[in-house]
């Protein structure tokens, strides 16, 4: 059964030693991907839901101008992954001891997903779905950032028309994230980059369980 703790939500599995996947998401999409997921993977495992009061400021990892008319990004990931680390994680590890850790998310929270992964050895697994890896400065800042402990997996995905644009930026998301998952790679870490059909905004909840699938999947070389 659900445990709601304000800002987030626990759905426990089964054992106290199943993996535990940290999604940031919205409320409402949280839920679906759960459902999702629960009917679709073969493997026991407990799900967060960190729920996010404001995208643009708490899941940029560093300031940077508005699109077009939306607010400009603030920079304000480094507090929220202090607000997961210290009181979502140790509320929810309290009397666990996870097989592993992931962390994922889709579009900005994709972003997030993977910076937090140069910030703390928490998480040994991540997915950025659809992730805005288009964000400035990220491509050059990873090539010179260090993982404080090589991650064991990390998904890729991109719907195959979000960088078919003009946009300046969009227009990078396919070449950065190639760029990305080579870089992974070359730490010695399990990837894999699906391009799936349609726009940024096809089917969310559908990918993120893909790539939750694939966190889950269990492999013996890992």
């Amino acid at each position: 059964m659900a445990e709601s703790k304000g800002n987030y939500i626990i759905f426990p599995g089964q054992s106290n030693t199943c993996p535990i996947l940290y999604l940031v998401s919205f409320p409402e999409e949280g839920i679906e991907v759960h459902r999702l997921l629960w009917k679709r993977a073969q493997a026991d495992f407990t799900m967060v839901l960190c729920t996010v009061p404001d995208w643009n400021r708490d899941l940029s990892p560093w300031p940077a101008p508005a699109l077009g008319k939306g607010e400009a990004f603030a920079g304000g990931a480094a507090p929220y992954l202090r607000w997961i680390l210290e009181e979502v994680c140790l509320s929810v590890e309290k009397g666990r001891t996870p097989l592993w850790r992931g962390i994922a998310g889709y579009s900005l929270a994709g972003l997030f997903s993977l910076w937090a992964l140069f910030q703390t050895d928490h998480f040994q697994r991540a997915a950025t779905v659809s992730g805005s890896l288009w964000y400035p400065g990220l491509l050059d800042w990873v090539q010179g950032a260090a993982c404080p402990n090589i991650p064991q997996r990390v998904y890729f995905s991109l719907g195959d028309k979000e960088d078919r644009t003009r946009h300046p930026l969009f227009s990078q998301n396919g070449t950065n994230t190639e760029a990305l998952q080579r870089h992974f790679q070359e730490l010695g870490t399990e990837t894999v980059y699906l391009r799936n059909p349609g726009n940024h905004y096809t089917d969310p909840a559908g990918r993120t369980v893909s790539g939750l699938r694939w966190l889950l999947e269990d492999r013996p070389n890992v």
